[in-house]
């Protein structure tokens, strides 16, 4: 019987994490939509970031709201996935989602070195020692 490789609790600690900030998403997409006028700004210099029209405002906190329901799922998912080669497959996907934000590399690069080993790939083959 093959012992579960450490690795596998700490990608379920990092998918439970980007659920948690998926739904901090969710949140301010929702607060920015509902309060767009107040998310309304005077800056209108080439390449500013700030809506200057709530109209903007709202389009931009649905998106926010959007990507945080559907990104929030994607790593719920990933917290259940099951023991099965394309669970191994999935945790590759969103390892590599994180990797897309430098601000994330100090967990996914390690997540990423330590996924690939053939002994958790092995592991997540394997499922007659479950």
């Amino acid at each position: 019987m093959s012992e579960r490789p450490t690795v596998i609790t700490w990608f379920k600690v990092y998918a439970g994490l980007m659920v948690l900030l998926y739904i901090i998403v969710l949140v301010a997409g929702i607060l920015i939509f509902a309060n767009a006028e107040s998310f309304v700004g005077n800056d209108v210099r080439p390449g500013s970031s700030v809506p200057t029209d709530p109209a903007e405002a709202q389009l931009m906190g649905l998106i926010y709201a959007v990507l945080g329901v559907v990104l929030s799922l994607v790593f719920a998912v990933g917290l259940a996935t099951p023991r099965r080669f394309w669970g191994w497959v999935y945790g590759i996907v969103l390892i590599a989602i994180g990797l897309t934000s430098c601000c994330f590399w100090p967990i996914t690069i390690p997540l990423l070195i330590f996924w690939l080993k053939p002994e958790v790939k092995d592991w997540y083959k394997n499922v007659d020692s479950y």
